[in-house]
């Protein structure tokens, strides 16, 4: 009986060996096509067991051109906000179509008249657009009715002719146009939402916070940080904008806690916002 044990203890050994050696000489020995599967029937399953990949759109010509920050726009609508004192505002976020930085502009409603002025406060700032894309009227029409015709306005219509502007709609029934600057829109709103939570801030402060949220979204790096101070700063979007990485002032760490003034009151909570506002839009803006 141990004689039987020994014997089978060494082949296994041995079989062992013979196994760690196959492992070691796999590349070298050619294997048996006796018992393998034919090469069609491999590349069948294969093809019925990979899952179905949507082939990207190539870019339209108008994103990838060389041209001037903001000399393609695009143009959305987003709110309405509650102020402190119960009234509306709306936002209206230009997109740039080849850098994807934004500007954001605050209207009191969605008139041709308000929306004129924030345009031309836009075009002042940044620069004159050649082409503007917008959503369908019937996209518009979700928002609010008087959208439906904004663009069609005759005043609106007289203003883009006489300054050489190109307005350009989506197709009608295609969400997936313009789903890049759609997810700006959705980073600034979540931001906004997350920290403002139920509070309510008055047209001042509501401007401040969007126009800071702007500096952190246009701030956002598109190269690599280095550890060594000596290496270059990384790039952002600040730097094909405005040339210069753009600052946001740091809050004073000094507030005195026991006030009853209003101003300060107001004030401390734009400080509270501010710092968790950076946090929250950087990840929002990377995880959408």
């Amino acid at each position: 009986m141990d004689e039987k044990l020994g014997n089978l203890r060494d082949t296994s050994l041995k079989l062992a060996e013979k196994l760690t050696e196959l492992k070691h000489l796999d590349s070298q020995i050619e294997t048996d096509t006796s018992v393998d599967e034919p090469e069609d029937e491999i590349i069948q399953s294969q093809e019925y067991q990979e899952k179905g990949k949507e082939i990207s759109a190539p870019f339209p010509p108008d994103r990838i051109e060389k041209s001037q920050p903001f000399e393609v726009s695009e143009i959305e609508f987003a709110g309405p906000l509650i102020l402190r004192d119960g009234s509306k505002v709306y936002i209206a976020l230009f997109t740039c179509a080849v850098s994807q930085g934004i500007h954001v502009e605050l209207i009191p409603s969605l008139s041709a008249e308000c929306f004129i002025q924030a345009f031309l406060r836009f075009i002042s700032r940044r620069a004159v657009c050649k082409i503007i894309y917008s959503d369908n009227a019937k996209t518009f029409k979700r928002v609010d009715k008087e959208l439906k015709y904004l663009c069609k306005n005759e005043n609106v219509s007289r203003f883009i002719v006489r300054n050489g502007i190109t307005w350009k709609f989506i197709v009608e029934g295609a969400p997936w146009w313009g789903g890049f600057w759609k997810r700006l829109v959705r980073s600034v709103k979540t931001c906004l939402k997350r920290i403002l939570g139920k509070s309510s801030l008055t047209y001042e402060e509501l401007y401040t916070v969007l126009v800071e949220i702007e500096v952190v979204i246009n701030s956002r790096l598109i190269t690599y940080l280095y550890s060594n101070a000596n290496e270059p700063d990384p790039l952002s979007l600040s730097h094909f904008l405005t040339g210069s990485k753009l600052i946001v002032l740091p809050s004073p760490n000094a507030v005195p806690k026991s006030s009853k003034s209003d101003l300060i009151k107001r004030w401390k909570q734009i400080i509270i916002v501010r710092p968790f506002f950076g946090k929250c839009c950087i990840k929002s803006i990377f995880w959408n």
